[in-house]
């Protein structure tokens, strides 16, 4: 198949022949052409030469055209088959191709055209609709083309289309090409919290004890071939509902530890933290703490997943250590050597009067609840203890404003005027 080519000027004859039309037929003038340069239907002059390299159209000031062989598409294999990243289906001379892995952003994407040395074509990439931003063409051999491609922030969560063409070195615009369209899927990277049990978002602590090995896990979508990994962060921390700064609950540790990132498949990255708090006695009791994090990727693309675990301090209980017994912890709360009354409170002990040889949680006293009209003045009388004995045993109630209903720990007959004659 032939078709012209300018040797002056921007006129591409094959853009106006008749498909039927052959070069014979042109040269000996059989077939006109409509010339754009100057808007005239005109002919060859140079008729009857066999093959010239060159020919004019007088009614063009002689514009001078040669013509080219565009080169066979007949045999012409998909070059993306042997890609497996791509699927491809074929019709009416397009190839539409579909990368078949989920991109990522910062995944750096690179693929070899390979075309046989027996054909003179060429690889090359459309001005319309062209490639994704920032993709690159580069030819490496005469037959052998390079394409690389890293999304960048902002093409995440889109489908993108790269369309390329392959045909006549030269003369793409005037002889037939096989055209291949590639659309790519940049994913988001998707943040995401995952509680390992038997951690949860709901924590109960007795005072004194540890919460240790509550293990979450902060993931994102992103190939192994990223460059972006997840990113956990502090978002705030509230007791009783109040904004306090992360490190007046956590100290400079923000109670977190986060491990190393680990691949998970192909497509996913996570990093395992390990949330640490100690419930202080005598100071947390009854407190409700909330501490939030948040999760999301290294290159910030989109909002993060935000995680909150709440921490309920227990009161009118301990956490007991080895090596203590019920008979000091009497003498610690209720101010006598009567550990039978610590044994009441906890019946299910064993051997009571036993040394402990295991972390427990022992109750301490008894919850009751506030009445209408109450004050702390009217619970100590009721149960013969003092006032500053309950505040010492209920850090974080509001002496002036106890609610009807209320939860309020008391230690029962420990007013020392009271118990003075009959301590054992």
């Amino acid at each position: 198949m032939y078709r012209a080519e300018p040797m002056f000027g921007t006129l591409y004859i094959g853009t106006y022949l008749n498909p039927a039309a052959s070069v014979t037929d042109i040269k000996k003038g059989t077939s006109a052409i409509t010339v754009p340069t100057c808007a005239k239907t005109a002919q060859f002059s140079s008729q009857d030469q066999a093959q010239p390299p060159a020919c004019t159209i007088p009614e063009c000031n002689n514009l001078g055209i040669k013509f080219v062989q565009c080169s066979s598409l007949s045999n012409l294999q998909n070059p993306f088959s042997n890609i497996k990243e791509f699927s491809c289906t074929t019709a009416d001379g397009k190839t539409q191709c579909t990368y078949v892995n989920s991109v990522s952003v910062n995944e750096l994407i690179q693929f070899q055209i390979n075309l046989p040395l027996s054909t003179s074509l060429t690889f090359q990439a459309t001005v319309d609709p062209g490639v994704p931003i920032g993709m690159t063409v580069s030819s490496t051999t005469p037959q052998t083309w390079e394409v690389q491609w890293m999304p960048t922030r902002g093409l995440q969560g889109a489908q993108h289309v790269g369309e390329f063409v392959i045909g006549t070195p030269g003369a793409i615009n005037i002889c037939p090409v096989h055209t291949y369209t590639l659309t790519f899927t940049v994913s988001s990277t998707n943040p995401m919290w995952r509680y390992i049990p038997p951690a949860s978002d709901m924590v109960y602590l007795a005072p004194g004890q540890a919460l240790l090995g509550h293990t979450m896990t902060c993931s994102i979508n992103a190939s192994s071939q990223s460059s972006l990994t997840p990113l956990v962060y502090i978002v705030n921390a509230t007791i009783f509902d109040k904004k306090v700064e992360q490190q007046y609950v956590c100290g400079l540790s923000d109670c977190l530890t986060v491990d190393a990132v680990v691949n998970v498949g192909t497509t996913t990255k996570s990093v395992e933290t390990t949330l640490t708090y100690q419930a202080q006695a005598a100071l947390d009791d009854g407190k409700i703490i909330r501490l939030c994090y948040g999760c999301t990727d290294s290159g910030y693309l989109g909002p993060g997943a935000v995680t909150c675990v709440s921490i309920t301090v227990s009161i009118c209980s301990i956490y007991i250590n080895k090596g203590m017994t019920l008979e000091s912890l009497a003498r610690q709360y209720h101010l006598d050597r009567n550990w039978r009354r610590m044994w009441n409170l906890n019946p299910w002990l064993p051997q009571p009067n036993a040394v402990l040889h295991s972390d427990v949680v022992l109750r301490i006293g008894s919850i009751y609840k506030v009445r209408r009209g109450d004050t702390l003045v009217v619970i100590a009388a009721r149960f013969q203890t003092t006032v500053k004995k309950l505040m010492n045993v209920n850090k974080n109630i509001d002496v002036m404003d106890l609610k009807e209903g209320q939860d309020v720990c008391v230690l029962p007959c420990t007013d020392r005027r009271l118990v003075a004659s009959t301590a054992v």
